[in-house]
């Protein structure tokens, strides 16, 4: 089962390096901007599939599109016998939260509950929010205050909604 639909995007995955370099503390996301999704208490809801088609076998089926190679490869865990980690970039926070935001949570939202729900793997999924870029820092200068100041306004913006 090819899942390239749920990562694949028109958009850049990251912004054109800028040739400047951003000090090492910069670069690390902030405590909060880091959050760890749990599953809900009790589990997750079965999917239909798994009745059908063992795990086993879907494991063997799951495959991604890779963009290095640009061909879909099967899935391989990094440790075969540990869980598998999803890091997944958030919300550049420089504006208003859209309807654009909710794709990424959506799509990978639901690439979480298939790997843990259907294929039986246990996932860390982790998700933040990009809170220094570029845009932030640009956005920050026009409206003449700091970058944090602003991604701080954002981000409860967005935990608002």
């Amino acid at each position: 089962m090819a899942l390239k639909s749920l990562a694949s995007s028109r958009h850049n995955r990251c912004a054109p390096f800028s040739g400047r370099r951003l000090p090492a503390l910069a670069a690390r996301p902030s405590a909060r901007a880091v959050q760890a999704v749990q599953a809900p208490a009790g589990g997750l809801p079965s999917s239909g599939l798994a009745s059908s088609i063992s795990q086993a076998d879907l494991r063997e089926r799951v495959a991604f599109f890779n963009s290095m190679s640009k061909s879909k490869e099967p899935f391989k865990p990094r440790l075969p016998e540990g869980p598998v980690s999803m890091y997944v970039c958030g919300v550049t926070v420089y504006d208003y939260s859209h309807i654009g935001h909710a794709r990424v949570y959506v799509a990978f939202d639901v690439l979480y509950r298939f790997l843990t729900a259907a294929c039986g793997y246990d996932v860390q999924y982790v998700r933040n929010f990009t809170d220094i870029d570029d845009k932030i820092i640009a956005r920050a200068q026009q409206a003449g205050v700091d970058p944090s100041e602003l991604t701080e306004r954002f981000i409860r913006e967005f935990e608002a909604v």
